[in-house]
């Protein structure tokens, strides 16, 4: 029987109580005696972040709607993409693609690599990966501002003819 804690360095969910036992403790999952630690292992109800923790979120700022990109679940402000679930290929699996400026996408691939990445599907594009299983709520929350603010400027500016 598996335990209930996700593995950040497999990035997978855990399985195996047997694994931990050897590991780390010998009543089961070292999440109970070392969370928050450095070893990358969070708990599923610590670090649950999922799409409808995004919208739940997203939907707070203004002018942001749900909508179906290809199938996928997304948000839009005023018909422009904000932020999604990937559906590329490239992607890692519980990966939300958020749309900002390309140096706020730059600064955060250099400040967290671990958490924020791009795939050679997305260079190019405003545009950055990340990886929900390393993101609080309030983190999340600053993307999409981020991204808000972004996507915001360029539904405002006069568009080119």
């Amino acid at each position: 029987m598996g335990c209930r804690c996700f593995c950040l360095f497999e990035n997978r969910p855990c399985n195996s109580v047997q694994q931990h036992r050897r590991q780390f403790r010998a009543d089961g999952c070292p999440t109970r005696e070392l969370e928050g630690s450095r070893l990358g292992i969070a708990t599923a109800e610590m670090n649950r972040i999922d799409f409808d923790t995004v919208q739940s979120i997203g939907l707070e700022l203004p002018g942001v709607e749900e909508f179906r990109s290809r199938g996928s679940r997304a948000l839009k402000v005023r018909g422009n993409l904000l932020a999604c679930v990937t559906i590329h290929g490239s992607a890692e699996p519980g990966t939300l693609m958020v749309r900002m400026d390309v140096h706020d996408c730059e600064q955060l691939l250099a400040e967290a690599p671990d958490v924020y990445y791009v795939t050679n599907h997305y260079v190019g594009y405003p545009t950055v990966l990340v990886r929900l299983s390393r993101v609080t709520p309030d983190v999340l929350r600053d993307l999409l501002r981020m991204a808000h603010k972004y996507v915001s400027a360029k539904s405002d500016s006069p568009s080119r003819t």
